[in-house]
């Protein structure tokens, strides 16, 4: 018959010093006896495995490629208790060949990395062996995804038919016990055992649908935030095409400064040329100029002269414009 317990980190010390049998100076024992212990038998107890299963422990989760998840409740030890069947235990050869068997066997199945020692107790009832192991799957302690019902079903499947094919005899392991026949004890520790399935079971529930609920509620911020991306791509389309438009409007208005610009230049230029222009043709008729009236004699001829000489300085110092309004004024014509 095999079962298994699993403990937490308080538990470890505390189990250590029953397993190992330990004693304080005083030769009283350092912990509380859960069973008939027969100091006498003490002597008989062995162990497989080397050191303390305490500090062993102590090790395996300092392990940096472990991952153990920091709960003061984290069951960091599965202790299995293996008894040895009615029809070994009288026989000293086959009771140490079935414990080294089934020590082997976990070592096997869970790692031997994972299996501490195994305490083989010959002082109480009947010869047992407790194996603490730390229970690791998928690269984390967790005794809740590695112990489920199938795997403790499996493994004393298994470990009935190693015995089986060892002995040549069925139910070494899965004996009458395993099939139902409990003691009053046993049944009350079934019913532990199953109240506290049923809470896991319960709590793993409540953690899917704590789960889904927030994957739901990832579902809605995704689309969420999918709504906000699609009106913030829109918002930049309708500020790049503004953008465009007034880029637009002002190289348009640009060009038509230009246009001004450059016309009242070209008209600024006819004009500078054509009033050059006219300046050499009044300058050409005021040297060519033929006096219409007929010549005066004496004191009115000489100061008639006299300003038109006055005159033809005048207009070689000013605006080709200015020169034809006086020129006009004083009766000159092209």
């Amino acid at each position: 018959m095999a079962h298994v317990k699993h403990l937490d980190r308080g538990s470890v010390g505390r189990l250590t010093h029953e397993w190992e049998r330990d004693k304080k100076p005083d030769g009283t024992w350092a912990f509380e006896p859960t069973g008939k212990i027969d100091p006498s038998r003490t002597c008989l107890n062995y162990k497989l495995g080397t050191g303390r299963a305490d500090v062993n422990v102590k090790a395996r989760l300092a392990d940096p490629g472990l991952k153990v998840a920091r709960r003061k409740d984290l069951n960091v030890i599965s202790s299995w208790v293996i008894t040895c069947p009615q029809e070994l235990k009288d026989s000293k050869a086959d009771r140490e060949k079935f414990f080294r068997i089934c020590y082997e066997f976990l070592q096997d199945r869970y790692g031997a990395e994972n299996v501490m020692q195994g305490y083989v107790h010959m002082d109480e009832t009947t010869p047992h062996m407790h194996v603490p192991t730390v229970p690791v799957a998928d690269g984390r302690v967790s005794a809740k995804a590695l112990y489920n019902r199938r795997e403790l079903h499996n493994m004393q499947r298994d470990l009935d038919a190693r015995c089986a094919a060892e002995w040549g005899q069925k139910g070494l392991v899965l004996n009458g016990r395993t099939a139902g026949n409990y003691t009053v004890e046993e049944l009350k520790q079934r019913d532990v055992d199953r109240a506290a399935i049923e809470a896991d079971r319960r709590a793993a529930e409540d953690a899917r649908a704590a789960a889904e609920q927030q994957y739901k509620q990832a579902a809605r911020d995704r689309q969420r935030a999918a709504e906000e991306l699609r009106e913030a791509r829109r918002i930049r389309q309708e500020t790049e095409m503004v953008y465009n438009a007034a880029q637009e409007e002002a190289i348009q208005n640009m060009h038509a400064r230009i246009e001004r610009a450059t016309a009242a230049a070209v008209n600024k230029i006819n004009e500078f040329v054509t009033n050059v222009t006219r300046k050499d043709r009044l300058t050409d008729a005021l040297k060519t100029k033929q006096w219409q009236d007929p010549p005066r004699k004496g004191f009115d001829a000489m100061v008639e002269d006299a300003k038109r000489r006055a005159f033809m300085q005048q207009i070689k110092r000013e605006e080709p414009e200015n020169t034809a309004n006086k020129t006009q004024e004083e009766g000159f014509s092209l």
